[in-house]
């Protein structure tokens, strides 16, 4: 039995992957010996509606295109999501207060089932800075899925959520998909979540700089992750339906950059 949260987990990993290729920004270094870009770091970052599968935003570091440290994937990401669920659940301003409403219901909305959580997943290639992380707990994000620890500027969460923010229910992961399964799909992306993983932990540079170096690894998850179809997804019922909103989701937002 594939568990669906796992199989959306797999499909959101590949295409991050995938736009990272589209997207890469080369590094260069700059003539005062440091290693810059022209856009952007090589960060992403897609936050999924919980309630339905959709894609309510996806963006990347781009703090070099218009000088700004402010601009990381998560802040960028952030600000898309919110517009789209002010517009997709809009707040009902007789009966709720703006703090009610972003405490309780824009991303972190209490389960109505077991089977479905509610509220919204943020998922990352690299593990958030303090920067957004308190950006991601004033927002009360569900659920924050990162890919690659980032040993430098991560590991803020625990501190701030339980000095802060200790009575909401966040959870924070590193992101883990199995090497084997019934499905390909997910089999697939767990041994290139391997394979990068143990690639990191021989990595001596920066770590914001991890994908700099994996462009070929990026091209070939950009490839895999354009030929996926319905046919790959071995969930069913309402889990497929919304896993298969996010496959799509991810690969229009793909494909609008080759347009």
């Amino acid at each position: 039995m594939v568990i669906p949260i796992i199989e959306k987990d797999a499909i959101v990993f590949l295409g991050l992957l995938a736009i990272g290729y589209k997207n890469f920004d080369t590094q260069f270094i700059h003539k005062d010996g440091k290693p810059t870009h022209s856009n952007g770091l090589n960060i992403f970052a897609a936050i999924i509606d919980n309630c339905d599968g959709e894609v309510i935003g996806q963006k990347q570091n781009h703090i070099h295109a218009e000088c700004n440290p402010m601009l990381h994937a998560e802040q960028l990401t952030l600000k898309e999501a919110i517009q789209r669920i002010n517009i997709k659940r809009p707040r009902n301003s007789d009966e709720q207060s703006v703090e009610s409403y972003y405490r309780d219901m824009l991303f972190n909305q209490p389960n109505k089932t077991e089977k479905i959580p509610m509220g919204a997943t943020i998922y990352t290639t690299l593990e958030p800075c303090p920067f957004c992380t308190s950006a991601l707990l004033v927002t009360r994000m569900s659920r924050i899925v990162y890919i690659i620890p980032d040993t430098t500027y991560g590991q803020s969460f625990s501190f701030l959520k339980d000095k802060y923010y200790s009575s909401y229910n966040i959870t924070y992961e590193n992101l883990k998909i199995p090497t084997y399964s019934e499905s390909k799909l997910i089999s697939n992306c767990g041994a290139k979540l391997k394979w990068l993983l143990d690639y990191v932990n021989s990595y001596t540079q920066i770590a914001t700089l991890y994908l700099d170096d994996l462009k070929e690894f990026l091209q070939e998850c950009n490839a895999q992750f354009l030929q996926l179809t319905a046919a790959d997804l071995l969930t069913e019922g309402e889990d497929r339906q919304n896993n298969l909103n996010t496959l799509l989701g991810l690969q229009d937002r793909l494909k609008e950059l080759y347009a």
